[in-house]
């Protein structure tokens, strides 16, 4: 089996029911409503949907699970989690702690916080694009 550089099909919109990448004539724009996560109302966002089956696109922006050398992942990583942990600490420095909160408390709850928001937003990024990375490789079996 060939070895697939996934780097080249970054920002590439795919329809996941076809398996084929999808062009600007092969997708269409609509609007979806999007509820709210309290129940209240509605958003309307725009989605592509492939012209072929109407299914809705996917696609991924971030290369993060592409990565080929798993140093520069985890320093990508590393700097997410320094960045979110840097920003709740200036945020905390500026702010001031609550009556009867030792600020070493606060910052240990800072540290947790930001630990979880990183694997959080790690996790997005690599949901998203696994269903995206099984694509491309049908796409790549093709040829």
């Amino acid at each position: 089996m060939k070895k697939i550089d996934y780097s080249r099909w970054a920002g590439s919109i795919f329809c996941p029911r076809c398996a084929k990448e999808l062009k600007e004539n092969d997708r269409s724009i609509v609007k979806i409503k999007v509820s709210h996560s309290k129940g209240f109302g509605h958003t309307k966002v725009k989605q592509a949907v492939c012209n072929e089956c109407g299914a809705h696109a996917i696609g991924f922006h971030h290369k993060m699970c592409f990565e080929t050398n798993p140093v520069s992942a985890y320093l990508r990583c590393f700097l997410i989690t320094l960045f979110i942990s840097g920003f709740l600490g200036g945020m905390l420095y500026i702010l001031g702690t609550k009556d009867g909160v030792e600020p070493s408390t606060a910052y240990i709850a800072i540290a947790l916080i930001s630990l979880g928001a990183s694997a959080a937003m790690i996790y997005i990024f690599v949901r998203q694009n696994t269903l995206s990375k099984e694509i491309i490789q049908k796409i790549e079996s093709r040829y």
